[in-house]
């Protein structure tokens, strides 16, 4: 084949066409960054001053690697040069390098702002940042303080019918996301006098129903009729209008002797009853849109709270940018002569907001409404590909890309590069086979474009071993008892491990610059939908003692210690008489001490203190005097100094070898201490507000991911699809989609950004008026989203795409999770094993024999130790910890000698001590254990308002069905709403899941951990959740036959160990309610 792809003349018409207004379609590895690159180039070579282009991209790392790509080649050219005058300009360009604008799109708009700051009205010095938690609450309390009468009576309906404080908050959250589109403050509007029409129409339809009745009125259709009728009569006012939502015509009632016509009688009940529905729904649209107006005047608080304080968002710098061009016909000629050539890459994923900054920029006259403008000719060029727009959570539109291609396109050309340089044919033309059908199934062009095939540019793949395209079943035996996701999960992450070392050890070539040579760990990627049951294939690399690295964040922030034990060392350098804190301290990673020592400490030398330096010795002592100094010297320092003082001074990762991701967590430690570095100088920022940012980087890694990965590292890189877009890899591995369910779904939010409008659901019923309609073409642009983001995942793949095909052949399931869009794309398993695929190559396609795999048993964590191959602890770390190890026995061993016993609390509970489901059966316990599990897991992440319990039950209940997954939601609202909750969120300090150590009765040693401890006045409140389904009348009875006794321990063990008085003792139980322990 010739080195000169078959695309080459769009090629050359996207880069020398420089007068021409260009969108390009470029598909995956087709090289679309080079190209712009070339105009880039082209336009400085014909005289262009570099100032006077913009390029643009989607990420700060994209637009420090095109800046490089610019600066190399300009030299490249210049040394390669003859012609005198293209030699200058391109001198001059170097020069004025530093004056180029090569930036992420939020960059490029807050240089304009910050240039521009009196028009924009912003301060030079502007911090960009959320306002506080904190001052959002304020701002809340404040809001619902100052509603008039009428906001009042809006309120108070919508509670009525259902809203929560926590429904509330969501919806805020969201909404303060999209200010863009929030509708103008209206004046206020009386609610529509439904009722009268509701009850005229029921009475028209009992005239029609008892004229049709001749026989008995046992008949059930009357009676179900009569059950509606009897619900309208009994309305007085609207608080209760949409129960008569929940009342449902069964079609298939009465007996056709009874009536003259039953089926005209049934079609007379069904009109009435879809009438009374719409005229219910109207009043809840009114609801709803008179809320959201108000809510709006709440946004509008924070906004001016934001403006006083300096603040602004990400999003609030696009508004503001656009505002200032918009609004500002003297601004938009200075900028559109500032930057008289627009080069956008990654077109695809920009947002509406984006578009318009870039049009009205790019456009002449004085048009401010972009979609009417007139481009400059050659003033505009955006490469995309419409394949590959998988941001829509992050604002990404393809409405919108696909209608501003159409006013480009309409005043210039579209050109489509399709030469794929990345992969091999192979793969190139299964992807194209596969996809071909499934991506543009929706039929709407702006929602789901028409699938373009790509080519490949690459020819020779006779280093591939088998095939590109590789399918990896397991064993029958391995999955035909399996039920559950997690337990495919972890057959799919067993497979996945013993393939890679199978690879790997059989040498399986790829292709390099130089030639071709063996797979590394470093060459293969695994690649997923979203981050969640990470611990399995985490445990399956240990397992297989393969290096790997998680390449973001969200791992360390869900599931480590470190960084948790980081924020309670900072709240205790802050509060040293916090002894909640101090004993969180000494518990975390950083110190590593047991409960047991602070018990053994607690008796011989009395409360742990840091406001003094310690005298003894011991490991304690040693880590108290360290938490002594950090206090002592924190004020006089700056807090990125404290943050390195930590780290060294606890000897934190020589301590803990063990963990997997030491590498990650001194990133994102990193990552907080930049934070503290950039503020060093903002006498605002304190140890409170870093706790807060601690709090919240969680959040803004929703926003923008915090992406840490080293192509160089030779390890197994494991990471969602979104953060593998614009790389790739010479293997990857698809994994966890043939388990789950689709991600997406319409939330409580909608947006229409063509239409400049949104759409919200504030609960089942009050949702605004035109909610329903956009949540339908919602639902197809979240479903063919998926579909594309399983398309970015393949093309990922250099030499080797392995699909898991992890499901159980013998009950013939489906293939669910996101493998349902392949529908029969796929090969099916069963068809596989039947003719006897495995190990063979069939349709250019390789079936992995799984008897040629190396299984291994799954270790306990306990053993994670042993198998760490890459990480070896050093002799030293063997003696320390060998020490560390002893010393923590000691109070044992010696308590031991006198017949000593260590149990748990929940062990005094006689029905706790069954532990399986089979021996639970045998007890005759119901199976109620699991969602117990469940709701407390969400308990111990769940903010205390609610406001996120929606995300974590769908993170932590995923494999759950959905009317599980709405009563569990329904069961964390309900203990949330309790009044010792409700009382005390504002004012006192929660501590969750506490735990501790005590000797009880001088017999036991009673270990566990208390699920909320309230810290109110420096008395405690200690708080138990519990999830018996039982008698209504037995929940008391068993509150103090059984609970009883396990409180009152919990009691001893905490005002033992905290020095400080329990004054109150709950369980909180969602089916009945609050119940106060007595202490008597």
């Amino acid at each position: 084949m010739s080195d000169r792809p078959i695309d080459h003349s769009e090629r050359e018409f996207a880069k020398n066409q420089t007068d021409v207004n260009i969108s390009l379609e470029a598909g995956a590895g087709t090289g679309k960054t080079t190209v712009l690159i070339d105009r880039y180039l082209e336009l400085i070579k014909s005289g262009i001053p570099i100032e006077e282009i913009a390029a643009i991209t989607f990420t700060v790392k994209a637009a420090r690697e095109m800046s490089w790509r610019i600066r190399e080649k300009l030299e490249q050219l210049r040394d390669e040069s003859t012609r005198g005058i293209e030699r200058e300009y391109i001198e001059n360009a170097l020069i004025n390098f530093n004056k180029a604008t090569i930036k992420t799109i939020h960059s490029f708009a807050l240089s304009m702002l910050k240039e521009r700051p009196f028009e924009a009205s912003v301060d030079p010095e502007l911090v960009i940042g959320e306002l506080e938690n904190d001052e959002i609450d304020t701002l809340f309390r404040r809001w619902l303080a100052s509603l008039s009468e009428y906001e009042v009576a809006v309120l108070s309906k919508a509670i009525k019918t259902g809203l929560s404080v926590d429904n509330l908050k969501n919806t805020l959250k969201i909404l303060l996301d999209s200010l863009d589109l929030l509708p103008a403050i209206e004046e206020e509007e009386q609610p529509p006098q439904v009722i009268p029409l509701i009850k005229e129409k029921i009475e028209e339809t009992d005239e029609i129903v008892n004229n049709q009745l001749k026989g008995s009125t046992d008949d059930k259709l009357y009676k179900n009729f009569l059950n509606l009728k009897e619900a309208v009569e009994s309305l007085e006012c609207e608080d209760n209008l949409v129960s008569l939502l929940d009342i449902k015509i069964k079609q298939n009632l009465g007996i056709a002797p009874n009536w003259k016509d039953k089926q005209f009688v049934l079609n007379t009940i069904n009109d009435a009853k879809s009438y009374i529905d719409s005229q219910v729904n109207v009043w809840c649209s009114w609801v709803s849109n008179r809320l959201l107006l108000s809510i709006v005047r709440l946004i509008n608080m924070i906004y001016e709270r934001k403006r006083e304080l300096s603040i602004l968002t990400y999003d609030d710098i696009l508004i503001k940018a656009r505002d200032l061009i918009r609004n500002n016909p003297e601004v938009r000629d200075y900028f559109r002569k500032k930057y008289r050539y627009l080069l956008i890459d990654e077109f695809q994923d920009t947002d509406p907001l984006q578009v318009e900054i870039a049009y009205l920029i790019a456009g002449s006259g004085d048009s401010t409404d972009w979609q009417s403008t007139k481009l400059r000719d050659g003033s505009i060029f955006i490469v995309g590909d419409p394949k590959q727009s998988i941001y829509h959570f992050r604002r990404a539109d393809l409405p919108t890309y696909r209608h501003a291609e159409d006013i480009l396109v309409g005043q210039g050309e579209k050109k489509m590069l399709y030469s794929n340089f990345r992969s091999t044919p192979t793969i190139i033309n299964w992807v194209n086979k596969t996809f071909s059908e499934i991506i543009g199934e929706a039929g709407d062009e702006h929602i789901d474009p028409p699938y373009t095939p790509i080519r490949a540019h690459i020819s020779d793949e006779t280093h591939i071993k088998h095939s590109s395209i590789v399918f990896l079943l397991p064993k029958i035996e391995d999955v035909c008892e399996l039920k559950r996701v997690d337990e495919f999960r972890e057959v799919e992450a067993n497979y996945i491990a013993s393939t890679i070392n199978k690879i790997v050890s059989n040498g399986w070539k790829i292709r390099t610059e130089d030639g071709v040579r063996s797979i590394s760990y470093g060459d293969i990627a695994i690649l997923y939908m979203a981050n969640t049951q990470n611990t399995i294939y985490e445990q399956a690399m240990l397992n297989y003692n393969i290096p790997y690295a998680f390449i973001n964040a969200d791992h360390i922030l869900e599931e480590t210690h470190e960084i948790k034990g980081l924020k309670t060392i900072l709240e205790a350098i802050r509060n040293p008489y916090d002894d909640l804190a101090v004993l969180g301290a000494l518990r975390s990673s950083f110190f590593a001490i047991s409960d047991e020592e602070i018990v053994d400490y607690y008796i011989h030398h009395g409360k742990p203190d840091i406001t003094r330096e310690i005298h003894s010795n011991g490991h304690i002592s040693i880590a108290l005097n360290i938490l002594h100094s950090l206090h002592s010297n924190f004020i006089n320092r700056p807090i990125y100094e404290l943050i390195d003082e930590i780290t060294a001074s606890t000897n934190l990762f020589l301590r803990t070898p063990i963990l997997r991701k030491d590498r990650l967590v001194n990133s994102l430690m990193e990552l907080i201490k930049s934070t503290a570095i950039e503020r060093a100088e903002d006498s605002t920022f304190t140890l409170r507000t870093l706790i807060n940012h601690i709090d919240n980087l969680k959040a803004d890694n929703e926003k923008k991911t915090i992406n840490l990965y080293d192509p160089h590292e030779n390890t197994v890189k494991l990471m969602t699809i979104h953060q593998a877009k614009g790389l790739e890899f010479p293997v990857v591995i698809l994994a966890k989609l043939c388990s789950g369910k689709p991600r997406g779904g319409p939330g409580n939010v909608i947006k229409d950004f063509l239409g400049r409008r949104i759409e919200v659901k504030f609960t089942k019923t009050i949702k605004t008026s035109g909610y329903d309609s956009l949540a339908e073409k919602e639902g197809l642009i979240e479903d063919a989203e998926n579909r594309r983001l399983i398309y970015v995942a393949c093309t990922r793949a250099r030499d080797y795409l392995i699909i898991p095909l992890i499901t159980s052949p013998e009950k013939d399931m489906v293939l669910s999770g996101q493998y349902e869009y392949f529908k029969d794309k796929l090969p099916s398993p069963q068809e596989v094993y039947e003719n006897n695929h495995l190990g063979k190559v069939v349709d250019n396609c390789y079936y992995i024999d799984p008897c040629e795999l190396e299984m291994k048993e799954r270790e306990p964590r306990s053993d994670l130790m042993k198998i760490l191959k890459m990480n070896e602890p050093t002799e030293e770390y063997e003696k320390e910890r060998s020490e560390l190890v002893k010393e923590r026995q000691s109070f044992l061993n010696r308590e031991e000698s006198i017949s000593m016993a260590l149990m748990t609390p929940t062990g005094i509970e006689e029905f706790e001590k069954y532990r399986s489901d089979e021996e639970m059966e045998k007890a005759g316990i119901p199976k109620k254990r699991e969602v117990g599990r469940l709701v407390h897991e969400i308990m111990e992440k769940v903010k205390l308002d609610g406001s996120n319990i929606n995300e974590l039950t769908e993170l932590i209940c995923e494999y759950e069905d959905e009317k599980t997954r709405e009563n569990i939601k329904e069961m964390v609202a309900r203990i949330l709403s309790m009044p010792v909750i409700e009382r005390n969120r504002e004012t006192a300090r929660f501590i969750r899941e506490m735990p501790f150590t005590y000797q009880y009765d001088n017999e036991q040693i009673v270990s566990g951990r208390i699920d909320l401890v309230i810290i109110d006045n420096d008395e405690l409140i200690i708080v138990d959740y519990k999830t018996d389904s039982i008698k209504e009348g037995e929940w008391k009875k068993r509150a103090e036959d059984v609970y009883k006794e396990q409180m009152l321990t919990y009691r001893d063990a905490i005002e033992a160990s905290t020095g400080k008085r329990v004054r109150e003792i709950y369980l909180l139980n969602p089916f009945y309610g609050e119940y106060r322990i007595d202490q008597e």
